[in-house]
């Protein structure tokens, strides 16, 4: 019997490596389909919705004055809301969430940064500098008496 020249032929070491990544990402693939991308939600929108308007005491948000800023969290709500008074009975509130990596924004005074990764918005959350790809959710806000709401835009 002569020796076959196996310079270009697998070993079974090498075949048997390969096969079982090959396998192995067979079997994960499945799985690896229902994972989400960078910062995307289940109905591919980026930024999560209120699942219900909140409600809270404007006395609960201490803010003493106008062109004043403050924040509260809901555990119905996965992010803190960012709340600026702009004068007498007008109020803006944005979502926290910072589409990059889901990151929660700060009110800086003249805009919004993102300490994570250094994405930026204007005063009304309009995008300036990324990573971040969109505006901050801006909330519609409403005012009774000593009750403070938010809801989905």
């Amino acid at each position: 019997m002569s020796k076959t020249d196996c310079s270009t032929c697998t070993s079974r070491r090498s075949f048997l490596a390969s096969s079982g990544v090959a396998f192995a990402g067979l079997a994960a693939a499945p799985a690896f389909a229902t994972l989400q991308g960078c910062g995307e939600n289940e109905d591919g929108s980026t930024i999560p919705p209120l699942s219900a308007p909140i409600t809270v005491s404007l006395r609960s948000l201490n803010i003493s004055a106008a062109s004043s800023d403050s924040s509260f969290a809901d555990s119905s709500y996965p992010y803190k809301i960012i709340v600026r008074h702009n004068g007498e009975s007008q109020y803006q509130a944005w979502s926290s969430y910072c589409n990059h990596e889901g990151c929660e924004v700060d009110y800086v005074g003249t805009g919004f940064d993102c300490p994570c990764h250094g994405a930026t918005w204007n005063a009304q959350g309009v995008l300036k500098t990324g990573p971040a790809t969109e505006g901050l959710l801006q909330f519609v806000v409403s005012v009774s008496g000593d009750n403070f709401t938010v809801s989905n835009p």
